[in-house]
């Protein structure tokens, strides 16, 4: 029998898709690779809600860091369009 403590998660994959006929919208997939070998197992829409729950704030994270080095550069920039402009005014 594999242990759990012998399983490392190595791939998880989940999609959107169209509305299936129990109502479920994402499915997905998680492979397990262990001294044995490795194990595919199938996700439900529940299942991959929850993963989603388990990622969300460092989504959000992700997001705004990625967000303010977007945005930084175009704010340091348009201070330095200003500050010309008002020394052109001078």
């Amino acid at each position: 029998m594999m242990k759990l403590e012998n399983l490392r998660i190595s791939r998880v994959d989940t999609r959107w898709s169209e509305p299936l006929p129990d109502g479920d919208k994402y499915r997905g997939t998680a492979e397990f690779t262990g001294t044995l070998g490795k194990i595919e197992v199938k996700l439900d829409n529940e299942q991959v809600h929850e993963i989603l729950k388990l990622c969300a704030d460092n989504v959000i994270k992700t997001a705004s860091e990625v967000a303010q080095t977007l945005v930084t550069p175009v704010i340091e920039l348009t201070e330095k369009e200003v500050l010309k402009i008002e020394e052109l005014k001078k």
